[in-house]
């Protein structure tokens, strides 16, 4: 085991490589919250690495609907994994 050190975003690890050596990360899949640069009240809802988006259909004519929203206290609380990986319902 290494612990790596971190230079703009990115993790180093420095060691002299052997035939067999292999490097396995872990990262946190659980869903979070976090406030989109720039406008602290716009938020985007992300699982480790991936920011999720909403398909809101079609791009042809003019929007007719609300605007997409979360309310409520607990917004990660109406997310349902779905039954294709990395995709989720919302009530």
């Amino acid at each position: 085991p290494v612990t790596p050190s971190f230079a703009s975003g990115y993790a180093i690890v420095e060691r002299r490589w052997k035939a067999g050596d292999s490097v396995a990360i872990t990262l946190p899949l659980e869903l979070r919250i976090e406030a989109t640069p720039g406008d602290d009240r716009t938020v985007a809802i992300l699982r480790g690495p991936m920011v999720l988006a909403a398909d809101l259909g079609t791009t042809e004519g003019d929007w007719t609907s609300p605007d997409p929203a979360l309310v409520g206290t607990d917004l990660l609380a109406s997310f349902r994994p779905s039954a294709t990986p990395a995709r989720y319902t919302t009530s």
